[in-house]
């Protein structure tokens, strides 16, 4: 299973679970707050939803102030065949 499993997959292993995903971007959150530092947290999960992810509202992340180097990985990310992050 290790070779089929992401050593930084949270969820369906033991003693793991996959609230700790939350709690640690709740910690990064509360730690730029408090530190007045702005940020980005982007979690993107392409595999096996790949196919109902709308792509329109993915590329209308730049409206929203997403810089243009991030859209353009982005536009990447959904057009090309197979990726791996």
């Amino acid at each position: 299973m290790d070779s089929v499993i992401s050593p930084t997959q949270m969820a369906f292993l033991k003693d793991r679970h996959i609230i700790d995903s939350f709690v640690i971007a709740e910690e990064v959150i509360h730690s730029w707050k408090k530190k007045g530092n702005g940020g980005l947290l982007v979690k993107l999960d392409f595999q096996k939803a790949y196919d109902t992810v709308d792509h329109d509202f993915c590329l209308s992340f730049g409206k929203e102030g997403l810089g243009s180097k991030w859209c353009s990985w982005i536009k990447w990310c959904i057009s090309s065949s197979s990726l791996s992050v």
